[in-house]
C-alpha cells in the first residue's frame, strides 16, 4: 500500500517572495558592504498547507523562519524539531535540512535566505526553534514592519543603493531575533 502525500514547496495563494538574479547576487556579495551580509530571497507564507522543503546537500546559505501562526517542522542534520507560533528557527548553510507545515495546522511563515562574510556570526550554537513570548515589550510588529521594509529594499535591489539599505537592516533584523532581550529592553528604554 502506497500513501500519497501533496508536497508543494511554493504556489500558495496569499504569498510573496522575492528573489534577485544569480548574477546579480555574486556581484553584490564582491561590495565591501553589502558583502557581509546580505539577503538572497525574502518571503512570507500564509497558512501554507502541505509546504514542504528538502535540502538533502544543505545550502550555502542560512535560512530564518519566523511562524507567527500554526505551526511546522524542521529536519536539520537528521534531528527533527518541532516549530509553533510565536518561534523562530534558523537553519544553518552546508548542512542537510528540510522543513514543513503541520498537515492539521500549517503554519504562516515569514522566512528568509542570507548570506555573507559574517553569516556564521548570526547562526546559534543550537538549531532548536526559540520562542518569541507575546509580551508588553515583545514588539513582536515593530519585527514585522522590519521585514517588510527589507521587503521593500530588496525588492528595488537591482539599484545597488537599496539592495545596501536591505543589507544594512538585515543586521537589525537578524538581531532583533539572536538578541531577543536586547531588543526588547531598548525598547523599554526609549521610553
Amino acid at each position: 500500500l502506497t500513501i500519497f502525500m501533496i508536497k508543494i514547496k511554493d504556489g500558495f495563494k496569499g504569498e510573496r517572495f522575492i528573489s534577485l538574479p544569480e548574477k546579480l547576487l555574486i556581484e553584490y556579495s564582491k561590495d565591501l558592504l553589502i558583502g557581509n551580509l546580505y539577503v538572497r530571497k525574502i518571503g512570507y507564507f500564509p497558512k501554507v498547507k502541505y509546504h514542504y522543503v528538502q535540502k538533502p546537500q544543505g545550502t550555502p546559505y542560512a535560512m530564518l523562519i519566523y511562524c507567527t501562526d500554526g505551526k511546522g517542522w524542521c529536519n536539520i542534520n537528521g534531528n527533527q524539531y518541532p516549530v509553533e507560533k510565536n518561534q523562530y528557527i534558523i537553519l544553518p548553510y552546508g548542512k542537510p535540512y528540510s522543513f514543513g507545515a503541520d498537515k492539521k495546522d500549517p503554519w504562516t511563515i515569514y522566512w528568509m535566505h542570507f548570506e555573507g562574510r559574517l553569516t556564521s556570526s548570526f547562526i546559534p550554537h543550537s538549531p532548536n526553534p526559540v520562542s518569541i513570548i507575546p509580551g508588553e515589550y515583545s514588539r513582536m510588529q515593530d519585527r514585522i514592519s522590519l521585514f517588510e521594509e527589507i521587503y521593500s529594499c530588496f525588492s528595488l535591489g537591482y539599484i545597488k543603493e537599496y539592495m545596501a539599505y536591505s543589507s544594512t537592516c538585515l543586521y537589525m533584523y537578524l538581531s532583533s531575533f539572536i538578541y531577543l532581550e536586547q531588543f526588547r529592553h531598548t525598547r523599554v528604554l526609549s521610553y
